[in-house]
């Protein structure tokens, strides 16, 4: 009976051991194919998390430009310094943005912001320095209405 089988023993034996391995191979891709999945849902909830916190980061500038804006228009700074971002777009799409212009907007308002301080600096060191000289003259007129009314008396 086996002689008249179309394979032999050692085709069937070989034929089992293939399968057998084909077997592991399959189990180890199945389970490499699990650890990718996982691999790609934990990026996929980083990347969410970065969206998040590009978004809080956006509105936290944006409230902070609003609450500036006053100054900012005084400074003849561009009235518009407020980040305009897609959070939909995707993750490269948003790393490849450039904020250059805005940036450089912004240090021109803070350098002009900065010589404005400087200048309300000096001014008030001036009226400090007038404010010792006259506390100086009413120190030597108060002594001497002191030694004139000791003299009246």
């Amino acid at each position: 009976q086996v002689q008249n089988q179309a394979y032999s023993k050692k085709d069937i034996e070989r034929l089992k051991f293939e399968r057998n391995h084909l077997h592991e191979v399959l189990k180890d891709l199945r389970s490499d194919n699990d650890k990718f999945e996982q691999d790609v849902w934990e990026l996929n909830m980083q990347e969410s998390r970065r969206v998040e916190a590009i978004g809080r980061i956006v509105r936290q500038i944006n409230e902070a430009t609003e609450s500036l804006e006053q100054v900012l228009l005084a400074a003849g700074a561009p009235q518009e310094l407020a980040l305009r971002i897609d959070l939909t777009d995707s993750s490269d799409a948003l790393s490849a943005l450039d904020f250059q212009d805005l940036r450089q907007a912004a240090h021109v308002v803070a350098q002009s912001r900065l010589e404005v301080a400087q200048v309300e600096e000096g001014s008030l060191l001036e009226v400090q320095d007038e404010q010792r000289i006259v506390q100086d003259e009413l120190v030597v007129k108060d002594r001497e209405c002191r030694r004139l009314r000791e003299r009246f008396e």
